[in-house]
């Protein structure tokens, strides 16, 4: 048997007819309502760039957008170029451990950066991915009641 999932301890209430109640009220809820379907946002590009009506609509659109889908993200790994501080016997090894404690430190404030910067952007492409794609269906729309305008037109 398993565990409820609600347990009171009060002689006046019972935790099984309380239970018993909220799955009455919820399968009623349901029938009225329909089923409760939890929307969970995505991460990540979602949205995937659209190609093209034709070779004319908007060219520059989608080489920039084509551009910054393929946009990879920056390099964060610490690169210490050789000083010769380093080369020193006793203070090198100090100075060493103390210049790659500081850029550590620089590079965890950099990336906590880079990493709002990845999600924003990724937020932008998504946006101006599905902003391009309404954009192509609503020239086809366009284009649609033009061509109903001039049948009609000419009948």
């Amino acid at each position: 048997m398993t565990k409820p999932w609600l347990e009171l301890n009060d002689p006046e209430i019972n935790a099984d007819d309380l239970m018993a109640r909220i799955d009455v009220r919820l399968a009623q809820r349901e029938v009225t309502d329909g089923r409760f379907q939890p929307h969970y946002p995505t991460f990540g590009h979602v949205s995937s760039l659209p190609q093209p009506i034709d070779d004319h609509f908007a060219p520059n659109l989608y080489h920039h957008l084509r551009a910054l889908n393929d946009l990879k993200p920056p390099d964060t790994m610490p690169e210490l170029a050789a000083s010769p501080a380093t080369r020193l016997p006793l203070l090198g090894k100090l100075w060493s451990l103390v210049r790659a404690q500081a850029h550590n430190l620089v590079l965890f404030y950099v990336n906590r950066s880079a990493a709002d910067d990845a999600q924003t952007r990724a937020h932008v492409v998504n946006a101006l991915n599905e902003r391009a794609r309404l954009v192509q269906e609503q020239q086809q729309e366009i284009a649609a009641l033009r061509a109903r305008f001039e049948q009609k037109g000419d009948a």
